[in-house]
């Protein structure tokens, strides 16, 4: 098991402001969050070599959310994670969109494959 969030922390974070599980009502718009979905042996022989993991991310808005999902998708894709979904959720005064990027790391490099 590895621990990748302080990097896609940063990395979320240069985009909007950003929050590791669901951001508390009344934080300033956009904001990004997200959190592991899964974090799992993928090598079950090779003991600490490769983990896959999915991340959740949700864009939370008060204007059209495609260019933050953008800036969101690229980096996680040039990071070598590949976005698995993605969704416009329907809520009342506020856009949200899902998404959900996994990949399979190497614990030691920490490059990402698939």
């Amino acid at each position: 098991m590895i621990d990748v969030s302080n990097i896609i922390y940063s990395k979320l974070n240069s985009i909007a402001p950003t929050y590791k599980g669901y951001p508390k009502a009344g934080v300033k718009l956009p904001c990004i969050s997200f959190y592991v979905q899964q974090n799992s042996d993928e090598v079950k022989e090779i003991p600490n070599s490769y983990c896959k993991m999915i991340f959740q991310v949700d864009i939370f808005s008060n204007r059209s959310n495609v260019n933050t999902a953008i800036k969101v998708n690229e980096m996680f894709s040039k990071m070598g994670f590949i976005r698995e979904f993605m969704a416009e959720i329907p809520e009342v005064d506020i856009n949200h969109t899902t998404m959900r990027f996994s990949g399979i790391i190497n614990e030691k490099t920490l490059r990402v494959t698939q």
